[in-house]
């Protein structure tokens, strides 16, 4: 009976339960803009960066990802704390990403500290 209960309880673990926990920070934080959904923005997000989560609202737009889902994007990790959420991929000229800088608290949580978008033109065009 006691194992049959701990299988059961190790089936409703958590999804990103084993996951790199920047990363998960960083999806979580991207996926809160695309849903505009600004308190789980300011849950993760450093109070005083760069953009304000209203002024990361509003950038979706300009950005070209207003009509964008999570998975619409590809994920990188660029340094230990910097992972770039790459998009318009059918651009042949040059990639889109939105770049999420992550860092660790003090008290062991994982905030996002900078969001931003860049563009990069493709090697091939060089």
């Amino acid at each position: 009976m006691t194992a049959l209960f701990a299988f059961l309880l190790s089936g409703c673990r958590d999804e990103d339960e084993g996951r790199d926990r920047r990363l998960v920070a960083a999806e979580d934080m991207l996926e809160a803009i695309l849903e505009e959904d600004e308190r789980e923005m300011k849950d993760l997000y450093l109070k005083g960066a760069y953009h304000t989560p209203e002024e990361l609202i509003s950038l979706k737009k300009k950005w070209g990802i207003d009509n964008l889902e999570l998975k619409d994007f590809d994920f990188q990790e660029e340094s230990f704390y910097v992972y770039r959420a790459y998009y318009d991929q059918d651009d042949q000229a040059e990639r889109k990403a939105i770049v999420l800088r992550v860092r660790e608290t003090e008290d062991d949580r994982i905030i996002v500290d900078f969001v931003d978008q860049i563009t990069e033109k493709n090697k091939s065009d060089e």
